[in-house]
């Protein structure tokens, strides 16, 4: 009997569209574990995750939303009197 089998996590099936759009897919998922992981300095408001400081870009901030996976970066403004 062939059993057809389910592709593994590891497993890409179809175009190189389709695997980004598959680790797209698997990355979002996990979003909630995997976006504190990624920007460990962050902290969760709601559905956002929000840090002052990004790794690699100094004087730059971000947040990723955690349900849909949407993000941005942004250059802080720095004031002095």
């Amino acid at each position: 009997m062939n059993k057809a089998r389910e592709p593994s996590p590891t497993t890409c099936v179809g175009t190189i569209t389709d695997c980004y759009l598959q680790v797209a897919a698997r990355a979002l998922a996990r979003s909630e574990e995997l976006i504190p992981k990624w920007l460990p300095d962050g902290r969760r408001v709601g559905d956002l995750w929000l840090t002052d400081d990004v790794p690699d870009r100094p004087g730059f901030s971000c947040w990723v939303d955690l349900k849909t996976g949407r993000w941005m970066f942004w250059r802080r403004e720095t004031r002095r009197s």
